[in-house]
């Protein structure tokens, strides 16, 4: 299974609560928005990594990328990004 097929699959329910649309999809890269985000999921296979990416859905700010540190001080969460397998990707 592919990276964005698993995104999709694991996280459609939460896309589709808060009204977040495809707007860019590629092999290892997705780009959602609604009325007020902006999300960017990707993977890099090379590297092996994970990049979540968060920002209003206004082109003049900033987006900012969620990593480790900001899911634990802002989500209180102890989960890491490099923990998605690529055989869990790739199967």
């Amino acid at each position: 299974m592919e990276f964005i097929e698993i995104i999709l699959e694991e996280l459609g329910s939460i896309f589709t609560k808060y009204e977040l649309h495809i707007i860019e999809r590629r092999t290892n890269y997705l780009k959602l928005q609604n009325a007020y985000l902006e999300v960017v999921i990707s993977h890099n296979q090379f590297e092996n990594s994970n990049v979540l990416w968060l920002g209003s859905n206004n082109e003049q700010i900033d987006k900012v990328e969620i990593d480790n540190e900001i899911l634990r001080l802002f989500f209180n969460s102890d989960l890491k990004l490099s923990q998605v397998s690529t055989n869990q990707i790739y199967q």
